[in-house]
């Protein structure tokens, strides 16, 4: 089964999420369509369902915060 976090999301203008998710243990590959918001609260953030990922964004990268002591994000690509 993949696992928790998707290998890949893709953010829709209509503000639907799709996860896309891949096992390397087993090749599966798994896909989810959830909605998804911009909170403009303290933090910007933009949040998949339930789930809220933190913005951090540089000169030229746009990153989604899935861990920060572990480094690991969802980054914006072109």
């Amino acid at each position: 089964m993949p696992g928790e976090f998707a290998s890949f999301v893709i953010l829709k203008a209509d503000h639907t999420a799709v996860e896309i998710r891949f096992s390397k243990v087993t090749g599966e590959i798994s896909t989810a369509q959830k909605s998804w918001q911009l909170d403009h609260g303290t933090d910007e953030e933009v949040v998949i369902d339930k789930r809220a990922y933190p913005i951090e964004r540089t000169k030229s990268n746009i990153k989604l915060v899935i861990n920060g002591d572990l480094g690991t994000y969802y980054m914006k690509v072109r």
